[in-house]
């Protein structure tokens, strides 16, 4: 993923959806291979209520506190209603992220590393890093991969965990606004990303 982002990204037509259905696909077997099942990763409903509820509530604040900061400061998107509408999009997208993070990644350094705390840092950090060099979206990942890493540690359930993602990713996107996050552009695009002009006013 790193290579396409830093490297060779442009080169394919959605080259994007290649290499990001390579690493789920990557996620998957590894999970196979292991003879760990889609319940076992997360894909689940027995816990789900459970799962919504402990991530409502570390969830809601953090979104609302965010989106108060961005009508403070003023950098509210102005067609912030797009997000919105691609809300269901983006809760799919967060499954894709949380099976291979937490499914994948998580799960890898459960097997190798000792103590809760370091195994769902070091997930937030992997997570973190796949979004270099764009510091702002660093910390945000940082932060959610965190939380995310503990809400699945207590409720192991992606289905939540997706949705929970989606309302945080969408509160970022429209209380920061793409020129404070560059357009959410990561690798070598952060640097040639050109956030929109303002329209002047008559």
């Amino acid at each position: 993923m790193q290579s396409y982002l830093w490297l060779w990204s442009g080169l394919i037509p959605r080259g994007i959806y290649l290499v990001s259905a390579a690493v789920l696909a990557l996620a998957i077997a590894s999970a196979r291979i292991r003879g760990e099942g889609f319940r076992e990763i997360g894909v689940r409903l027995d816990n789900l209520a459970p799962a919504l509820r402990d991530a409502a509530l570390v969830t809601a604040i953090p979104v609302v506190s965010l989106l108060a900061a961005g009508v403070v400061m003023g950098t509210v998107r102005p067609d912030w209603i797009i997000t919105v509408e691609r809300l269901p999009w983006l809760v799919l997208w967060g499954f894709l992220q949380q099976l291979v993070l937490q499914g994948f990644v998580h799960r890898r350094m459960n097997e190798a590393i000792r103590g809760d705390v370091a195994r769902e840092v070091l997930t937030a950090a992997v997570f973190a890093a796949c979004h270099l060099p764009n510091w702002r979206l660093m910390i945000a990942t940082f932060i959610g991969g965190w939380i995310w890493s503990v809400l699945y540690r207590r409720h192991p359930n992606l289905l939540a965990l997706a949705v929970a993602h989606a309302v945080s990713s969408a509160a970022v996107s429209i209380a920061l606004g793409p020129a404070l996050l560059h357009g959410m552009k990561v690798g070598r695009g952060y640097f040639t990303y050109e956030a929109p002009v303002p329209p002047s006013r008559p």
